[in-house]
C-alpha cells in the first residue's frame, strides 16, 4: 500500500513539473512574440517630424493716431499666414509710430526673444531709429511704410515692402508735366514726412521743368493756415501740393475753400482713408493724390482675397494698399525660407532681389540690392465720396523730362 502511494506521489510530482515547465515555455514564447511584434510595429511607424516655427517680430502702430493703419497691416500678415507653408510664430510689439518705443520693441525682439526677422516698422522715423540694432544683431527688417532714400545708407539689412517717397514724388511731377502744370506751391508739415516730400519735390522738379514758386513749412500741430493761404493766393500757380496730418489737411481745406481758387490740389497716398471721407466728403471733393497702381486689381484672385479680408475683420475695416503689400511680403518670405535658414539674412535678402519684376496681390514690385522697392503709381481723385482712378499707370505715358 505504501509502495502504491509513493508511486502515485512520484507520478503527481512528475506531471506537476512537466506542466510547470510547459507553462513557462508558453509564457516565454508569448512574451517574446509580443515584444517582437511591438518592435516591428514601432519600426514600421513613420517618424513624425514637427518643423520648427519661424520666429517673426512685428513692430506696428497698434495705438495712437495711426492705429487703424497698423491694424490693416496686421490683417495682411494674418491673411498671409493662412497660406504659408512654413510655420510662423508672430511676436507683436506696439510702437505707436514712436521712434523710442520702436527702439525698445526692437531690443526686446532681437535681444530677448532672439528673432532675426522683423516685419515693420511702419513709420520712417522708426526705421531709422532701429537701424543700428538691426545691424548689430545681424537681423533683417521688412519695412511697411514709405521711406526716404537716406534710410538705405543706415543699414543694408532691409527690404522695403512699400516704396520710397522720392518714387511717389517722381510720379506726381510726371503727371503735372503731362497736364501742363508748371508752377507749384508746397505747404508741408515740419514732420519727417513733410520735410522729405518737400525735399524730393524741390530736387526732382527741375527734371520736369516745373517751377516750385512757394514752399511754406508749418508746425506739426498747425490748425491756423491763414498766413500760408495768403501766400498762396499771392502767387500764380496751377497746382498746390499739401502734406499735413489728417487734422491739418481738413483744417487747411476748410480755410482755403472759404474763397474761390483756380488751381488743382494734390496730396500723397495717405489720404486714401475711408474714415476721413465719412466726415469730410464735401471738403475733400476734387482732391487728387498719388496711389500705388495694382495690375491685379479686379482679378478673381484679388477679389477672393478681399472677401477673405472682410471675413477676417467682420467687414469692420477697409484694407489699405499696405495690407496687400505686407501680404505679398510674407508669402515671398515663406518662399525664400525654402532655400534659406531664418538666420541667413544675406540669403533671404538676395532671394527678394533675385525676383526681378514681380506681380503680387499688391501689384508690381521690383526690389533693388540696397533694399529699396520700385512700384508704379497712378493718380486718384476724390469724387462723390469715392476714391476714383484718374490715371491708372503713369509709367506707360511717354514723357521726355
Amino acid at each position: 500500500m505504501i509502495e502504491e502511494n509513493n508511486k502515485s506521489t512520484k507520478i503527481f510530482i512528475f506531471v506537476y513539473l512537466f506542466l510547470s515547465i510547459l507553462a513557462a515555455i508558453l509564457a516565454f514564447s508569448l512574451v517574446f512574440f509580443h515584444t517582437g511584434n511591438n518592435k516591428n510595429a514601432q519600426a514600421k511607424q513613420p517618424t513624425l517630424i514637427v518643423e520648427k516655427e519661424i520666429q517673426i517680430g512685428v513692430i506696428l502702430p497698434m495705438s495712437g493716431s495711426l492705429s487703424n493703419w497698423g491694424r490693416t497691416i496686421k490683417d495682411g500678415i494674418d491673411l498671409a499666414l493662412e497660406k504659408t507653408q512654413k510655420p510662423f510664430k508672430i511676436h507683436l510689439q506696439d510702437s505707436g509710430c514712436d521712434p523710442q518705443k520702436a527702439k525698445l520693441a526692437a531690443k526686446q525682439l532681437l535681444e530677448q526673444e532672439h528673432v532675426k526677422i522683423i516685419i515693420g516698422p511702419a513709420c520712417v522715423t522708426e526705421v531709422a531709429a532701429i537701424a543700428d540694432i538691426v545691424n548689430q544683431q545681424h537681423a533683417i527688417m521688412f519695412s511697411t511704410g514709405l521711406l526716404d532714400n537716406s534710410v538705405f545708407g543706415l543699414t543694408s539689412n532691409i527690404i522695403n515692402l512699400s516704396t520710397e517717397i522720392s518714387t511717389e514724388v517722381d510720379f506726381i511731377l510726371k503727371h503735372l508735366t503731362l497736364n501742363e502744370k508748371s508752377h507749384i506751391a508746397v505747404v508741408s508739415s515740419a514732420n519727417y514726412f513733410g520735410k522729405e516730400y518737400t525735399r524730393s519735390i524741390k530736387e526732382l522738379a527741375p527734371k520736369y521743368g516745373i517751377d516750385v514758386v512757394l514752399v511754406d513749412e508749418t508746425p506739426i500741430d498747425a490748425i491756423d493756415f491763414s498766413s500760408e493761404i495768403k501766400d498762396i493766393r499771392g502767387k500764380k500757380i496751377d497746382a498746390l501740393f499739401i502734406q499735413q496730418s489728417e487734422v491739418g489737411t481738413i483744417e487747411f481745406l476748410k480755410q482755403l475753400k472759404k474763397s474761390p481758387y483756380h488751381f488743382d490740389i494734390y496730396t500723397s497716398s495717405g489720404i486714401e482713408n475711408q474714415s476721413m471721407l465719412e466726415g469730410y466728403q464735401d471738403l475733400l471733393e476734387g482732391v487728387l493724390f498719388t496711389a500705388p497702381y495694382n495690375v491685379n486689381e479686379g482679378s478673381e484672385e484679388k477679389i477672393a482675397l478681399e472677401k477673405s479680408y472682410n471675413r477676417l475683420t467682420d467687414a469692420k475695416r477697409v484694407p489699405s494698399a499696405t495690407t496687400f503689400a505686407v501680404y505679398d511680403g510674407i508669402l515671398l518670405l515663406d518662399s525664400a525660407l525654402k532655400k534659406c535658414s531664418e538666420m541667413d539674412v544675406p540669403c533671404i535678402k538676395q532671394e527678394f532681389v533675385n525676383l526681378g519684376k514681380h506681380a503680387g496681390m499688391s501689384g508690381e514690385m521690383l526690389f533693388h540690392p540696397d533694399g529699396s522697392n520700385t512700384r508704379p503709381f497712378g493718380i486718384k481723385q476724390i469724387h462723390n465720396g469715392f476714391f476714383e482712378w484718374k490715371v491708372q499707370d503713369i509709367t506707360n505715358q511717354n514723357i521726355t523730362p
